[in-house]
């Protein structure tokens, strides 16, 4: 990764975001092969990640392989989901203050009306 990507990930983390370094003890170096050591990393593995991720927004605590982004307010005025498995996958998801229920097909994105 190139140097000024690291540099704005560590002013992330400065100002409180939480970077998760899944199983990695192997030292970090950027593209030019110098070494980089991130500020405050939790090294974690996968299976305490939903642990790790239990008071951070947007996260609903269930490895389902469901990932949602909101855009637009508190209450999300736009609503993405990514269904990474093979399978078709149902949420019942609050848009705008209205509940809707999305079909997300295998490998593709939801996107609310």
């Amino acid at each position: 990764m190139e140097r000024a990507i690291l540099d704005k990930i560590d002013a992330w983390t400065k100002k409180g975001g939480r970077l998760i370094l899944l199983n990695n003890n192997r030292p970090m170096r950027d593209v030019e092969d110098r070494a980089w050591s991130p500020v405050k990393p939790i090294v974690a593995p996968l299976d305490s990640l939903a642990s790790q991720l239990k008071d951070c927004k947007g996260y609903d605590g269930e490895r389902d392989g469901l990932w949602t982004c909101r855009r637009g307010g508190t209450r999300g005025a736009e609503v993405f989901i990514y269904n990474t498995t093979d399978k078709p996958a149902r949420r019942s998801v609050t848009v705008g203050g209205k509940t809707l229920e999305a079909l997300i097909e295998p490998h593709a994105i939801w996107i609310s009306p």
